[in-house]
């Protein structure tokens, strides 16, 4: 019997049951080997999906592995290490829609090896990507966070900039650039002496889309290769002037001081309801044999981006200190000097004993100094900082905002910080006779300046009318030049100060040590 059910099997002995069985149980015994069959093939069916799901599964993994590896080998070149041209291209495309959309501009600027085709010929290809690699190397070194460095084939490399607020930005990088690839390169015992051209388009204003800001970068390098390489050119022509001059600029303020060719003028400040002078404001002035006059609009911003800021102001400082300790010993007037300090000065932490030497040195009163900041100083303002300003306030120098209303106002650090003086910016005079708007919003500047204790001084001041109505409002002190246009040291003596006398006290020494 066992050896026919294991010749026929269990479905053959239900067939034959279903013949032999009384009718009333063959429906049960084939129900009952459905369900068993039914549960069988299921099992099998079920195995079967699972195995085949587990191999599916492996192929997609492998060909999810494939195309990241795919895609790591686009976006990066495999000699340089940098990012790939496909990568560079695509970010750009990104770049620009957020330029656009956000309002600021973008740079691209390309490279190339100036005669690396000689290199190539005369040493060897091997020597050549030895070459790419070393300079590649040096260029990542110099990109900052958040900028993007691609080589994109031949000798070329590309700079992405996402976000500047002006083209000196990119002008800057490339100068940077082409200093860095100036250094010799030492490779294989060989000492290389290399140079670069750089072409710099930027976005949206030359382009606004990949393609076009490109080809402008590339048509802005071949043009730089045309002027004798070994520098940079901008697409359009206004920012190839705007360039140019700011790089005559940099070249031939750097040396400046040491040839005597800045000096300082005084602009009067004039107290409101006397009429009398209350002090004055130093200011800048340069004059160069190659450049002739050049605004303090023009070389104050070339002087902040090559970090000489500092040493003019120091400059500034120890002079106007120095003229009105002479004013004052040989007039005995009461006066107070106001110097422009710039943000760096005060980031760098060293303008606390810059005025402190300064103003011991002379023997000057603390109160006889005004230090003037503008409010981008208070951008990110660090607790170092904010305690530089209540250093010199508790010493008795007198700190004053300087052009309110242009930038970061924020009525908690006027009431955090320790300001003596605000002073009202020149765009807001220039209408207040003839407009209800600007003569409100004096009105309010001074209201709130007077409720915190403040000074207020109207800037810019060029007639009787805003002079009158500047009276009304209750503005302390006035400048401009209604009063009259800043003057040498001779002029400003002989006009304000020959006549009249005041006296003055001297710099008490231990304040600082009180400090």
């Amino acid at each position: 019997m066992s050896s026919l059910i294991i010749l026929i099997g269990w479905q053959g002995l239900v067939l034959l049951a279903v013949f032999w069985l009384p009718a009333e149980l063959t429906l049960w015994v084939a129900l009952a080997s459905g369900l068993v069959c039914g549960s069988a093939l299921l099992m099998v069916f079920y195995s079967a999906q699972k195995k085949a799901r587990r191999s599916a599964d492996h192929k997609v993994l492998n060909v999810l592995n494939e195309l990241d590896s795919v895609r790591r080998k686009a976006n990066k070149d495999d000699l340089t290490g940098l990012n790939s041209r496909i990568y560079m291209y695509e970010r750009l495309g990104e770049c620009i829609t957020v330029a656009v959309d956000r309002g600021h501009s973008c740079a691209v600027l390309l490279m190339d090896l100036d005669f690396f085709k000689d290199i190539n010929d005369a040493l060897g290809h091997q020597m050549g990507n030895q070459v790419l690699v070393a300079a590649a190397n040096r260029l990542n070194s110099l990109v900052k966070k958040g900028d993007l460095l691609g080589y994109v084939g031949g000798d070329e490399f590309m700079i992405i900039l996402p976000q500047i607020h002006d083209s000196m930005a990119a002008e800057l990088v490339a100068r940077r650039i082409l200093t860095a690839l100036s250094e010799p390169f030492t490779l294989e015992g060989r000492t290389l002496v290399m140079s670069a051209s750089l072409g710099v388009s930027i976005g949206p204003q030359d382009g606004d889309d990949v393609e076009t800001l490109i080809r402008e970068a590339e048509s802005a390098l071949a043009q730089a290769k045309s002027r004798g390489r070994k520098g940079y050119q901008f697409f359009t022509q206004s920012m190839n002037q705007q360039a140019t001059e700011r790089l005559q600029i940099d070249q031939q303020l750097r040396g400046a001081l040491e040839r005597g060719e800045m000096n300082l003028v005084y602009q009067p400040i004039i107290h409101s309801k006397s009429r009398q002078l209350k002090g004055m404001e130093a200011l800048m002035r340069w004059t160069n044999p190659e450049l002739g006059r050049v605004p303090p609009t023009l070389f104050i911003p070339v002087a902040e981006q090559i970090g000489f800021i500092s040493e003019l102001g120091n400059w500034v400082l120890r002079e106007a200190c120095a003229q009105l300790k002479s004013w004052q010993q040989k007039y005995e007037r009461r006066l107070v000097m106001s110097i422009n300090v710039s943000p760096r000065q005060f980031h760098e932490g060293t303008i606390v004993s810059e005025v402190k030497s300064t103003l011991s040195r002379l023997g000057l009163q603390a109160g006889s100094l005004q230090v003037e900041v503008t409010e981008n100083l208070l951008i990110n303002a660090s607790e170092r900082l904010i305690a530089d300003l209540h250093t010199l306030k508790a010493s008795g120098v007198r700190l004053a905002l300087d052009d309110f209303g242009t930038g970061y106002s924020s009525l908690s650090y006027l009431q955090r910080l320790p300001f003596d003086v605000l002073k009202v910016d020149k765009s807001f005079i220039d209408f207040i006779a003839i407009r209800a708007q600007e003569e409100s919003m004096v009105g309010a500047i001074v209201n709130m300046g007077h409720s915190l204790g403040m000074a207020v001084v109207a800037e810019g001041v060029e007639t009787a009318e805003q002079t009158f109505s500047l009276d009304q409002l209750g503005v302390d002190e006035l400048q401009g030049f209604y009063f009259s246009q800043p003057l040498s040291a001779r002029e400003f003596e002989h006009r304000f100060l020959e006549g009249g006398l005041q006296t003055g006290a001297a710099l008490d020494d231990s304040i600082w040590d009180r400090l």
